[in-house]
């Protein structure tokens, strides 16, 4: 299972996530499903990079992804959208294909 924290500030604005873990199906070996989940987060690196020019600390190794902007650059409009954007695309997912994921919430 793929376990996804959304990290947020007080304000409630998202600064961070994180997807760890695999999806394990024996249908598919999971590798859609990873598929899936790697397309939603990478999209929004992609999106927190290029369009929002948020500069994210991306840390990137076996089953984990790490994705952090400065929590002042949370408050950025278009960090909110993107941030959200994620969430929902997450939650889309999740409910498409329940047991796959699982969604947290962290306030830091």
């Amino acid at each position: 299972m793929t376990k996804i924290t959304v990290y947020k500030t007080k304000d409630g604005d998202i600064f961070a996530f994180r997807a760890k873990g695999h999806v394990l199906d024996e249908e598919t070996d999971g590798c859609i499903y990873c598929a899936a989940v790697s397309a939603i987060t990478q999209t929004a690196c992609i999106g927190l990079e290029d369009v929002a020019k948020a500069k994210p600390e991306i840390k990137i190794s076996e089953a984990d992804l790490f994705v952090k902007i400065p929590q002042k650059k949370a408050e950025d409009i278009q960090c909110r959208t993107i941030f959200q954007t994620l969430v929902l695309g997450l939650q889309s997912f999740d409910e498409a294909n329940p047991g796959k994921i699982q969604i947290f919430e962290e306030v830091q």
